[in-house]
């Protein structure tokens, strides 16, 4: 349980640390704005879900129509409290670059903007979508090179789903209202699927690191 709750405290994070980047500093401000505007709502629901679900599972609420009510209340207000956390980010790196400039270090890109700006591009101009059906592309053929990676990662696949479908079930078990089930199976799938994704770079690595020792050795 406590896992689920870190991965979604680093999701809100990183929902954070995205929204302190400005619209207008994109190709396309308007695009920008909205993809600015959707990720803070979403934000707000996520905050929203943290706070509920704690106090639901600590025990603090009971009743479906309290924990509604409770949900909105604090979607409302992580929405107001979430807007000085972004500007605390802001002013965070912003401290950052002039303790760089008064030690004398060359500024340089910050090493997560690379990854948050292609969120607020379009598809034609390197956006998201396109970087996010590359990697996709890539990751399934890396995972199904050959018949045992198809087999082994099949195998983890399904086991991810079967989890987070025993996760989702336990927790109705334990009388969590419906919304915190769907939320605990999306999370729990999503945490698998990242923890998959992370064995088949890491396979592929190892494949093409035998590979070449292989070919150099048999180069001389």
């Amino acid at each position: 349980m406590k896992w689920l709750f870190l991965a979604a405290a680093i999701w809100y994070w990183w929902l954070l640390y995205t929204l302190s980047y400005n619209p207008k500093d994109f190709p396309d401000p308007t695009h920008a704005h909205k993809v600015w505007e959707r990720r803070f709502a979403v934000s707000c629901c996520l905050g929203a879900s943290i706070v509920t679900g704690s106090l639901y599972l600590s025990g603090a609420i009971h009743r479906p129509w309290i924990t509604a009510v409770l949900f909105v209340v604090s979607a409302i207000l992580v929405g107001l409290v979430q807007g000085q956390l972004v500007g605390l980010i802001i002013y965070s790196k912003v401290g950052l670059m002039m303790l760089k400039v008064k030690a004398g270090m060359k500024l340089g890109v910050p090493k997560l903007a690379p990854i948050v700006w292609p969120i607020y591009l379009r598809a034609e101009e390197g956006g998201r979508e396109r970087i996010i059906t590359r990697q996709m592309a890539c990751s399934y053929s890396q995972a199904t090179a050959t018949w045992p990676r198809r087999i082994v990662f099949s195998i983890l696949v399904l086991w991810t789903f079967a989890d987070a479908y025993l996760n989702a079930r336990d927790w109705h078990l334990n009388d969590a209202p419906w919304w915190l089930c769907i939320l605990g199976f999306f999370l729990s799938a999503l945490v698998g699927l990242w923890f998959v994704g992370v064995i088949v770079m890491v396979w592929d690595w190892i494949a093409r690191w035998f590979a070449q020792r292989r070919s150099a050795a048999a180069r001389d």
